[in-house]
């Protein structure tokens, strides 16, 4: 009978900080303690840019435009 494998995954280690940033948030609020998690699902981590891309980057053209609709530069 074969053995089977077992399925390993990684998993996504969360730091210690936030971790008790957030039960210190639960402990006083939950209300509070479940915006501040959908803060943390609904913002995206911030990476560098690869050693890579930074030529592409540095000779591509960069404009800012004014959108006047929203009164702000992009």
């Amino acid at each position: 009978m074969p053995i089977k494998a077992s399925n390993h995954k990684k998993l996504l280690k969360i730091p210690k900080l936030i971790l008790q940033v957030s039960k210190f948030i639960t402990f006083i609020s939950p209300k509070l303690a479940t915006l501040f998690s959908a803060k943390l699902f609904s913002t995206p981590i911030k990476h560098k840019i690869p050693k890579r891309e930074l030529e592409m980057d540095s000779k591509s053209i960069q404009n800012r435009f004014k959108i006047r609709a929203i009164n702000n530069k992009v």
